[in-house]
């Protein structure tokens, strides 16, 4: 949801306190966004300069993390996708040819690699990251980690096979979180239980965790709940009904028969069309291995964690897709952190913006 304001709204754009106030403490005036990125970025291609910077909410051990809005992707396409959805290839340390992005949207390894030199030295100065070894520089996420296994045939032909459904999400790349999806339904093929998905859209998520454990081959079901047609507006508060409705029109349009062709050929994946909670009682699965929720909404995130936490087998992963952006899922986070404690548990809060929460 657009909850965040432009880097320039110097009221707005203060460094965060506490844990994701690591680098902005180290500026006894916490100054913010827009000051300490004045004029550091000169050199830089006008498209590039145009970037609506957010503040970094971490920078640490070779990983930095950027926060851009959807109502920023809404306004500056071009600018945004520029950063945000280059190709990692581009960024690894022996870069192709970059593939060429839409008009004003054009650039080269250098530019790039000067970007990111220049507008992160103001807040890292205290941390060396040579943008040469730069990795991976997608979905808020920069980093100088591994990524073979992004190289991995099988990664590969899963993360396609989702990237492929026909989502409205324009040139979003995730690598990183599906990853972390994979890694948890390859765990949870080890357990005695079913999937679940609460929140699908067309089935990125879903539909690249089928191909990477050729699901199709197992005794499981996977139930598929979403009301395939966005999220339910009598489930946002007033102040962001409006944002939400324009937000479904443009990301989460009717695809409930694009989902079905897209796993028509798992006759283990169950469709549930309808809202959350109420189509919960449509599993019909006392044993749960692995559930990924995606809804975006607290209330019904809760409402889904409470139905399904009796029905987990021991060891079974949920992976919440919406807890650990620091600009905007405040109120999913405390919930399912309120959540954690009534169950005596913790969430591991994940770069990707992800939280794991494992049942003992």
């Amino acid at each position: 949801m657009p909850l965040s304001q432009t880097a320039g709204d110097s009221s707005q754009a203060e460094w965060h306190s506490g844990f994701y106030g690591a680098i902005g403490a180290r500026h006894e005036t916490r100054q913010s966004v827009a000051s300490l990125t004045e004029g550091r970025v000169a050199g830089v291609s006008k498209v590039l300069r145009k970037i609506p910077l957010r503040v970094i909410v971490y920078g640490e051990d070779s990983l930095i993390g950027f926060t851009p809005t959807i109502e920023d992707l809404g306004r500056n396409k071009a600018c945004c996708r520029c950063f945000f959805a280059v190709n990692s290839e581009m960024l690894a340390k022996r870069p192709r040819q970059p593939q060429k992005q839409q008009k004003g949207a054009n650039m080269e390894w250098k530019t790039v690699r000067k970007f990111v030199e220049e507008a992160t030295r103001p807040f890292l100065s205290h941390i060396v990251i040579d943008s040469k070894h730069i990795t991976y520089c997608q979905d808020s996420l920069i980093t100088e980690h591994g990524t073979d296994w992004m190289e991995e045939p099988r990664f590969k032909a899963a993360y396609e096979a989702g990237h492929a459904t026909g989502h409205k999400f324009g040139e979003m790349r995730c690598e990183w979180r599906v990853k972390v999806l994979l890694w948890a339904a390859t765990h949870a093929m080890h357990l005695d239980g079913d999937f679940v998905e609460c929140g699908v859209n067309t089935g990125v998520f879903s539909r690249a965790v089928m191909e990477y454990t050729d699901f199709s081959n197992t005794n499981k079901k996977f139930y598929l709940l979403d009301t395939y047609d966005g999220i339910p507006l009598q489930d946002v508060s007033d102040d962001v009904r409006e944002a939400t409705r324009e937000y479904n029109k443009t990301h989460h349009p009717e695809c409930y028969e694009l989902a079905k062709k897209n796993f028509s050929q798992f006759k283990n994946a169950l469709l549930i069309r309808g809202r959350v909670p109420e189509t919960l009682d449509q599993i019909q699965s006392d044993r749960i291995a692995y559930a990924s929720i995606d809804m975006n909404v607290a209330s019904t995130e809760i409402a889904a964690g409470e139905y399904l936490w009796p029905r987990l087998v021991s060891g079974a992963m949920i992976v919440l897709d919406d807890y650990n952006y620091a600009w905007w899922t405040g109120e999913q986070r405390n919930a399912w952190n309120n959540f954690a404690d009534r169950h005596g548990v913790q969430i591991l809060p994940l770069p990707t913006g992800q939280g794991l929460l494992v049942k003992p």
